[in-house]
């Protein structure tokens, strides 16, 4: 399974773009998951999932304890002391896996079919994550599950596609390093291409020190019909994404329906989008799977969070929290809060 996480500018259209690549992977015939990550939580109604099905759907951050003894339950390392496992407590020999079969445990429990898409959603925020909570307080089961999918490393046979919270902090978190590929959505102005190129000097900072390239991909949205202003609009953006740009999508009724949680059909685009749609799901499919990145770059944000931790809770305090939710000022990518690492 190729893994993509979309970010950039907020409003940027990235929950339209995610959910047309959903359904153009899954007209190709293979196995597509959708997961919404993002704080807003109306991918799955953009995304055509009836009231009923969302209405009984369960928040994977709130199934910790049935991943973890589910998962790790008859793990000799864990199965004493299950409530101690966190979101990044290391996958072992003896860890249990999932996989996107819809029988899967895991996928019986979190998703819901729809148009031959499996959706899943994080979960709504709520009063009790009054104090603490900004978009990473989520992620954490996310983290847990996806360090477990067990798809042969190297398979092509299924997709996951992540909507997740706009904003290049994403880097600070767990949840990126569990992609292959992190797809960028861009409008031709200052400020969407300055978020753009924070994301890419981020990528490009953190290949460096872990010694494996973050395979970035730049997509436009809202680029201007006129053939004469549209490439003016696209030299604009690759003078900063450079090889990162994909392909672009011009003004469409269709894009413009996230804003009204309406479900848009893939065939319903203008043929440039469509074909732009199909672009972008080529390179999905052309990320490379290299496990050797994920786990080095898991282990910087270890080492990154680590230090802040030790100042503020005691062994026994980290050990004993279970969803991965603490809320603290720090540095190094995120302004809002990382997650326990022990």
């Amino acid at each position: 399974m190729t893994v993509a996480i979309i970010g950039g500018e907020g409003s940027v259209g990235k929950t339209s773009v995610l959910n047309l690549l959903a359904q153009h992977i899954a007209l190709e015939g293979k196995p597509t998951l959708y997961i919404d990550a993002n704080p807003d939580q109306n991918g799955l109604e953009f995304g055509g999932v009836s009231d009923a099905q969302r209405a009984g759907i369960n928040g994977i951050s709130n199934g910790m304890e049935f991943l973890t003894s589910t998962l790790e339950g008859h793990n000799p390392l864990y199965r004493d002391h299950l409530d101690h496992v966190i979101s990044t407590s290391p996958v072992t020999d003896d860890s249990g896996f999932w996989t996107a079969d819809r029988d899967d445990p895991v996928m019986q429990k979190f998703a819901v079919g729809h148009d031959g898409i499996s959706f899943m959603q994080t979960g709504s925020f709520t009063s009790e994550d009054a104090g603490i909570a900004c978009s990473h307080d989520k992620i954490g089961p996310l983290v847990f599950m996806l360090q477990r999918l067990d798809d042969g490393l190297d398979g092509k046979q299924a997709t996951a596609l992540i909507d997740y919270a706009h904003g290049e902090d994403g880097f600070g978190t767990p949840l990126y390093p569990q992609s292959d590929l992190v797809i960028v959505v861009a409008r031709p102005n200052k400020k969407s291409r300055d978020i753009m190129a924070n994301y890419l000097r981020l990528a490009e900072q953190i290949g460096k020190d872990i010694g494996h390239n973050v395979e970035i991909a730049v997509v436009a949205n809202q680029l201007s019909t006129d053939p004469v202003k549209r490439e003016q609009q696209v030299a604009y953006l690759k003078e900063v994404a450079g090889d990162h740009y994909v392909a672009g999508l011009t003004m469409d009724p269709v894009l413009e329906r996230e804003f009204e949680n309406t479900a848009a059909s893939l065939s319903e685009l203008k043929p440039e989008n469509q074909h732009a749609i199909a672009l972008l799901a080529a390179r999905i499919d052309a990320a490379q799977r290299v496990p050797e990145r994920k786990q080095a770059w898991l282990h910087r944000v270890h080492a990154e969070t680590a230090p802040w931790y030790d100042k503020m809770l005691d062994a026994d305090g980290a050990i004993a929290a279970q969803n991965d939710h603490a809320g603290h000022t720090c540095g190094h990518g995120c302004n809002h809060h990382h997650h326990h690492h022990r």
